[in-house]
């Protein structure tokens, strides 16, 4: 019996060993499929690293001048309203961020020297009426030697005189916002109506209802925002690069959105080490705000290049790798590198009919 038992367990033994034996052959089968240097995976393991092959392609390489700036008006689309008289802000109708159109009331203003400004055109305009008749029936008696030379130069020096009022009071009139004609078919005006110089948005309000403000006062400022321009600082070190009507990629800080644009003039005063440049937008009617904080590109250059997404670079010290496609399998190569720019990287004097990782060669770098 005790016989018996010892053969079973060498038996079981030997089976044990055999097993292992054939389990460790293949592992040495399996480490030995992919010759040195290279790395291989299944079909379905690249689909799902979402691995990119191919040539390496030629692209539209730009380069270009980074700068920073904003979106901004030209000085004519910005207009500071003011009263032009000493009045009491009656009615306010504005606030800030409102969109208007040309002719809109803005504010409503009430003062006594409104009226008297109106006398005073009036009394003016009696009096030319009542001095052209006196000059002419003075020099009437001239010819009849009834009247002086000295007597009609008197009233011609009246006249002229009045004329002079007459066309200040109707000058200062027209600034806020009275005509003659309304004054003659309407009658003296109590009040004069602030409106919109053109259709733009309310940018800022000064002052509140009831207030009282002065002739020097500004009231409210409007942007004419359909005509919005951007205004960029560019290095003096790159200023000789930045031409007229080379193109312009800019985005609004925070955004990922990127809009064009155009070098329309460049200042030709270095200020503060900065050259300024002003843009033309493609679309004016893009959405931004006046004011928004911008970062952009000037592209300066541009040529056909073999080029590969920058981000594809294995970068060990001052070498470039990426990874080369074969029967054998992936095999990490050293590549020559050109011009960069913001996306693509150039490769000088490589292979251009071998294939190579167009995605994805970090995660093979990681095999």
């Amino acid at each position: 019996m005790i016989d018996h038992m010892k053969k079973l367990s060498l038996l079981t033994l030997a089976l044990i060993a055999g097993l292992l034996s054939c389990g460790s052959g293949n592992t040495e089968e399996n480490t030995a499929t992919a010759p040195s240097g290279f790395i291989q995976m299944s079909q379905e393991k690249v689909r799902q690293a979402g691995l990119e092959t191919g040539l390496i392609a030629k692209v539209n390489f730009e380069e270009t001048v980074n700068c920073t700036g904003l979106v901004d008006v030209p000085p004519m689309g910005r207009r500071v309203m003011h009263s032009f008289i000493a009045a009491q802000i009656t009615e306010l109708s504005a606030i800030r961020g409102q969109h208007v159109q040309k002719g809109d009331v803005l504010a409503i203003l009430r003062h006594p020297s409104i009226i008297e400004w109106q006398e005073a055109l009036l009394q003016a305009k009696t009096d030319i009426n009542y001095y052209t008749q006196e000059l002419e029936r003075k020099e009437a008696l001239r010819i009849n030697n009834t009247s002086s030379i000295k007597e009609v130069a008197a009233v011609q020096n009246v006249l002229n005189k009045n004329k002079i009022l007459y066309q200040s009071h109707q000058a200062k009139l027209k600034m806020i916002g009275i005509d003659e004609e309304d004054i003659e078919q309407e009658g003296i005006q109590e009040q004069i109506t602030l409106m919109a110089p053109f259709s733009g948005e309310v940018s800022n309000v000064l002052v509140q209802n009831g207030a009282f403000v002065s002739e020097n006062q500004p009231l409210l400022e409007i942007l004419e925002v359909d005509h919005k321009h951007i205004e960029l600082d560019v290095f003096m070190r790159d200023a000789s690069k930045v031409k007229i009507g080379q193109s312009i990629s800019f985005r609004p800080a925070g955004s990922d959105q990127t809009l064009s644009g155009e070098v329309y003039l460049i200042n030709p005063d270095l200020k503060n080490n900065s050259l300024r440049v002003h843009g033309h937008l493609n679309n004016e009617a893009d959405p931004i705000q006046v004011g928004t904080f911008l970062e952009a590109e000037i592209v300066f250059a541009h040529d056909s290049v073999y080029a590969i997404d920058k981000e594809e670079l294995i970068r060990e010290g001052e070498n470039f790798f990426l990874h080369q496609v074969s029967d054998e399998g992936y095999k990490k190569v050293a590549v020559k590198v050109g011009r960069m720019n913001n996306h693509w990287a150039e490769l000088i004097d490589f292979d251009t009919t071998s294939h190579y990782v167009l995605k994805g060669n970090y995660y093979l770098r990681a095999q």
